[in-house]
């Protein structure tokens, strides 16, 4: 069950960062970063909790890609298996118009990254581990180095 339109969520939160681009560029950019996350935890009923498996991974992203900047992690348990949220958020991604920047790839997981064209210089990463219980879903909110510092 949806509890906030897509398109309402994304007219409220650009609105919101049309109006921080007066003040300051990075804090509209930081908007769509949190419109990424809380358009997700509300599609798909998500409680952040923390978990060894999303801590690893974050630091092996940072060591292999140095360039990109981490600026946030988030790691959520969920009962669905790792096919199923790889199916949900293909379609989370597609109802809220983020754009698919790598293919699933993973063995064992599955990892992939979308941007929001309306972010530029953020990415998000995207990795499903399957779990005793069903997945873990771990996000990790990342700079290019173009996204304006506040």
């Amino acid at each position: 069950m949806r509890f906030h339109s897509p398109r309402l969520v994304r007219a409220t939160c650009t609105v919101a960062a049309g109006l921080m681009l007066g003040a300051a560029p990075a804090l509209a950019q930081d908007a769509h970063a949190a419109y990424f996350l809380f358009a997700l935890a509300s599609s798909m009923n998500l409680t952040e909790q923390s978990t060894p498996v999303c801590d690893a991974a974050a630091a092996k992203q940072a060591q292999d890609a140095p360039q990109l900047k981490v600026l946030s992690t988030h790691s959520y348990r969920l009962s669905q298996s790792p096919a199923e949220l790889q199916a949900q958020m293909d379609l989370y991604a597609s109802d809220h118009q983020f754009t698919a920047l790598t293919s699933w790839t993973g063995s064992g997981s599955l990892n992939r990254s979308y941007a929001d064209p309306d972010a530029a210089g953020y990415q998000y990463r995207v990795n499903l581990f399957p779990d005793a219980a069903g997945s873990v879903l771990c996000i990790g909110v990342v700079s290019d180095g173009s996204a304006p510092e506040q």
